[in-house]
């Protein structure tokens, strides 16, 4: 990895379990990083563990899910996640729902989603994009045909 970081025990943990997933020749697996399990104590995701997750990703055939909704991603994670989108071409769901993500991480998911054809359902819920974000899922909207739900609730968007 390029960057020196740790990667935190608990996600440690969940990749093992993938792993393990893997070895038996299961395919189609979400890999469930969020931050309100609580069967078992976690630290929240921030956005540099989110790059960790995304280089992971990058080329994993086998995870076409990733769920990392209450954690602490914040603009810097949507950054990640808007890089992941226009490198992975097996993602089909992905779960930001509530990690203090604003306008800017908003535009930036929504551009990427400009030319991903393979992205399923994206849950924005509790996110702070307010209406410039709002605007360019609008617009992104207009261009990708393939995003089946989106969900953007609660996410400052007003009239």
């Amino acid at each position: 990895m390029e960057k020196s970081q740790e990667i935190k025990p608990f996600i440690l943990h969940i990749l093992q379990e993938v792993d393990e997933e893997i070895e038996k020749g299961l395919v189609g697996i979400t890999l469930n990083v969020s931050g309100n399990c609580h069967l078992m104590p976690v630290e929240r995701a921030t956005g540099e563990d989110f790059w960790i997750l995304c280089r992971i990703l990058k080329n994993n055939p086998y995870i076409n899910g990733l769920d990392v909704r209450y954690n602490l991603i914040s603009d810097v994670g949507a950054s990640y996640a808007a890089k992941l989108l226009r490198k992975q071409h097996n993602l089909i769901y992905l779960n930001l729902m509530f990690n203090d993500i604003g306008p800017e991480g908003g535009e930036l998911i929504a551009k990427a989603l400009h030319k991903n054809t393979t992205l399923k359902h994206l849950r924005m819920t509790g996110n702070k994009i307010e209406n410039k974000g709002g605007m360019f899922f609008a617009a992104m909207l207009q261009i990708n045909s393939s995003l089946e739900k989106l969900d953007v609730g609660d996410c400052d968007l007003v009239s």
